[in-house]
């Protein structure tokens, strides 16, 4: 039995029952000691190993589908608002926060044992799809400690992964545009705050919120070098829509970055081979939505995460 869960903590480090579980592709959650071995003019060789900080490291990948992504996205991002713009139907947007939650994350290790890594935040989050694949999703994490605990029981959602059909609009100033690859990344670049007297991380202090991201297009014009050479912003909208849940209402994902820049360009030659662009762009603090990202998922889960 291998599986992952998340549960979000009310308290710092405080240990939750998994709330979602998720059939993860790979994880790599691991708990570091950092002990210290002093150098000193007695012997060549270290005499002492002394504990330092405990820091947990690592992350997983996954697959999205519209049912275990929300936590993930509150998680990243801080900020949710949650409303029912039908019955059966639950509209959670995301926005970033001046702080952003703990999670407990369990992980089952065949029919041994389930690590628990406690005080967990999301450091970095990444998005990725390529034609004809399924929607990744890359998780870069701190936390405070592991235990061992005894299995749980899991169960999976049955919901279908987000495939690259499912992308109904990738719009660069309203207008349609047609990618080949997409990624999109979140940072929150979490600072380490010990303090004396405890080896443990006393909390999640996000520092600088960044958003970026790159796409690959075939080069059938000048539209996006133009915009690169005279630096101008752009407005992006990437949709994606699944089964539906009552009359117009869909399973739906969408991302929103209102103010971006193109950081770099690159359209190179090589013999006779087909031409691609491959642009990478910043998210910045929109003049009209005052956010550099929101993040709307559908489904019919009516909770807050």
């Amino acid at each position: 039995m291998r599986y992952l869960g998340i549960g979000k903590e009310s308290i710092y480090g405080t240990q939750v029952n998994a709330q979602y579980y998720i059939p993860i592709i790979e994880e790599s959650l691991r708990l570091e000691q950092n002990y210290i071995y002093p150098e000193t003019v007695a012997h060549r060789e270290h005499c002492f190993a002394i504990a330092g900080k405990k820091q947990v490291s690592g992350g997983w990948e996954q697959y999205v589908n519209y049912d275990n992504i929300g936590l993930i996205l509150k998680a990243a991002l801080g900020s949710e608002a949650k409303s029912n713009p039908a019955i059966g139907v639950v509209k959670h947007e995301f926005k970033r926060s001046s702080s952003i939650p703990s999670l407990t994350v369990h992980v089952g290790i065949d029919d041994i044992t389930e690590k628990v890594f406690t005080g967990v935040g999301i450091n970095e989050l990444k998005l990725e799809l390529l034609a004809g694949e399924i929607l990744k999703c890359s998780v870069d994490c701190i936390g405070r400690d592991e235990i061992i605990s005894s299995l749980s029981n899991p169960t999976f959602s049955n919901q279908e992964f987000i495939d690259a059909s499912k992308l109904v609009s990738f719009k660069l100033d309203g207008i349609n545009t047609y990618p080949e690859r997409f990624s999109i990344t979140i940072k929150n670049n979490i600072d380490e705050a010990y303090v004396l007297g405890s080896r443990l991380l006393q909390g999640l202090e996000a520092s600088l919120f960044e958003v970026e991201g790159e796409f690959d297009a075939k080069f059938s014009s000048t539209n996006h070098l133009n915009d690169f050479l005279n630096s101008n912003h752009k407005d992006l909208m990437i949709k994606f829509q699944g089964n539906l849940i009552a009359s117009g209402y869909y399973y739906e994902l969408q991302i929103d970055c209102d103010e971006i820049v193109y950081d770099a360009y690159e359209a190179s030659i090589n013999k006779k081979e087909r031409m691609v662009e491959n642009i990478k762009f910043k998210a910045i603090r929109a003049s009209m939505s005052n956010e550099p990202i929101i993040i709307t998922l559908q489904n019919t889960q009516d909770v807050e995460y």
